[in-house]
């Protein structure tokens, strides 16, 4: 759970025009969440949007799951049967656009 407070330097808010979105439920909307898909689709062709992710087959989960990852870095649980068909794998992760 996060603090009450936040610390942010004045110079990003002079080099940037930051915004701020809660994570929460309820944060935003279905319709406004569903409404970004074209964004993040269009980011990934343009190789716009990284992520980071440490493939780790999903028989290891129970080992894995309290890992501490470096900062950007997601879990991806791996089915073995993904990979030898040659398909994406499956996880969770957290996606940052730069």
């Amino acid at each position: 759970m996060a603090g009450d407070d936040i610390s942010l330097s004045s110079v990003l808010s002079r080099k940037r025009n930051p915004h701020i979105l809660g994570s929460g439920q309820g944060a935003i909307s279905t319709a406004e969440m569903f409404s970004v898909c074209p964004d993040i689709v269009a980011a990934f062709a343009a190789r716009r949007l990284h992520v980071q992710v440490r493939e780790v087959p999903l028989a290891d989960i129970e080992d894995c799951w309290a890992a501490k990852l470096p900062s950007g870095e997601s879990l991806v649980f791996v089915v073995q049967r993904e990979r030898e068909l040659g398909l994406p794998p499956f996880g969770f992760q957290q996606l940052a656009i730069g």
